[in-house]
This record gives structure tokens, C-alpha cells and sequence, in this order.
């Protein structure tokens, strides 16, 4: 078997698939090591091999936004020759393991733009209000509804509460719309999302108001979009709320 031996490796030759099926069955896994070395790793100094570490750079930051990385020196010019100590919500974010656990963590109220690497948007949200603002408003009731609590963690504390006053069944159907993926065909979002209970609602805006947030601190700091997806899928979320509170099929 020519793939056999790793001196008859060249660069360039097409492999058919059945000499590439004889050779995973018949060679050990260390065998296998000079094979996927060739054909998976890309060479160094590549465009794809900087893009990755760039990306890599990207995240660092945005969990540093977020709180879930301390880094030992602020005077550090570089993220990549920081070291940092990982805070409760990294942890959370690594127990989680998903595609995209920060977003997950996010909307269940467990993590917010700390830093607020995200007032850009907030600037751009009152600069609206003020716009659509009744000049009949007294200055005393502006006053009364602004707040020293950044506007971050206020969205986090209103959702938590929201999420504190759900049933372990509509618990159960907002986080499947969390982790399950887009189906094919599905109804709209707006017919998905009316059919949800109030309490459900409630913490969707809750949690929209969080991925939009994200979306705009990992925009911001060069994160990819296919790199960090961040998805809340409605359309199973009634039918495994109606399961979680012992419906039957």
C-alpha cells in the first residue's frame, strides 16, 4: 500500500478513496500521524493559519469584555503575551462547550459587557429616544428614570429576574431554543414567538437585547461572525415546554 510508508507521502497526489478507506483500517493511529500532519495542518505563515490566531486574539478580548478573563498586566501591548486568570462566568463558559457558550451564558443572565465595550450602542439608543422624545416630558420624570447601574447590567438583571419567574417547563422550552439548530422548514419567528407564554416573551426580548449586545462587542473587537454563531431558534420552544409539562405526544 503506497500510503503505507511515509517517505512515498508527496505533496499534490490525488488519493482515491478506496486507497485512503484501506489505509485508515488497516494503520494505527500513530501511524496515521504523518498523513493527517500533510493534508490537515496548514503550512506555516499561512493566510489561514493567521486569520485563526487573529480570531483566537478576537475572543480573548471579547471574554475579557465580558469578565470572564482577568489579564495579569493592563500594561501588556499584546494579548498574546498576557497571561490571564479565568473569573466564575470563564468557568461557566467552559463547562457549557457549545458552539458558542458565552451567548448561552449570556442569555441566561450569567454574564454582560462589563467593560461596556458596547456604549456605542447605548449612545445610539438615546440618541433615538431623545429624537422621538415628547417635549411635554417633564425634566424631573428624565431625570428619575436614568440610572448609575450601566445599562448592561441592568438587561442581565431584568432577565435573570424574568428567567427567576418561569416553570421548569418553560425553562425547558427557552433553553432548547438555545441549544437546538435551525430546522429546515419552521414557521416565522413572530408566529413561533407568539405562541410562547408570557413569562417566555418576556425573557426572549430580554435575551434579544443580550444578543444584540454581543453581537455588536464581537463586531467591534474582529470576531467573525462564522467563527461565534449566536442563534435562539423559537420553533420547537412550545412543543418542549408542552413535553416538560407532561403532555403527551
Amino acid at each position: 500500500l503506497r500510503l503505507a510508508n511515509e517517505n512515498s507521502l508527496i505533496d499534490g497526489v490525488a488519493l482515491e478513496p478506496r486507497e485512503l478507506n484501506t489505509y485508515i483500517k488497516t494503520a494505527s493511529k500513530s501511524n496515521r500521524r504523518p498523513l493527517l500532519d500533510r493534508t490537515t495542518v496548514a503550512p506555516p505563515g499561512s493566510d489561514e493559519e493567521d486569520n485563526s490566531w487573529s480570531q483566537m486574539l478576537a475572543l480573548v478580548k471579547v471574554l475579557e469584555a465580558y469578565g470572564c478573563l482577568i489579564a495579569a498586566s493592563e500594561n501588556s501591548a499584546k494579548s498574546e503575551h498576557n497571561a490571564y486568570t479565568v473569573t466564575e462566568g470563564g468557568q461557566h463558559v467552559g463547562f457549557i462547550t457549545s458552539d458558542n457558550s458565552l451567548w448561552q451564558l449570556s442569555a441566561l443572565g450569567g454574564s454582560y459587557d462589563v467593560a461596556c465595550a458596547s456604549s456605542e450602542l447605548d449612545n445610539l439608543k438615546d440618541a433615538l429616544v431623545d429624537f422621538q422624545q415628547d417635549d411635554s416630558v417633564d425634566s424631573m420624570e428624565l431625570e428619575e428614570s436614568s440610572s448609575t447601574i450601566p445599562k448592561p447590567q441592568q438587561e442581565a438583571e431584568t432577565l435573570l429576574g424574568h428567567l427567576c419567574d418561569m416553570t421548569h417547563a418553560e425553562l425547558a422550552g427557552y433553553v432548547s431554543a438555545l441549544c437546538i439548530d435551525s430546522p429546515r422548514r419552521a414557521d416565522s419567528a413572530l408566529e413561533s414567538f407568539q405562541r410562547l407564554t408570557k413569562t417566555q416573551q418576556r425573557v426572549v426580548q430580554g435575551a434579544l437585547l443580550s444578543l444584540e449586545r454581543l453581537v455588536e462587542v464581537q463586531r467591534l473587537l474582529g470576531v467573525d461572525d462564522s467563527f461565534c454563531k449566536c442563534q435562539l431558534e423559537l420553533s420547537s420552544c412550545e412543543v418542549v415546554t408542552a413535553w416538560a409539562n407532561d403532555c403527551s405526544w
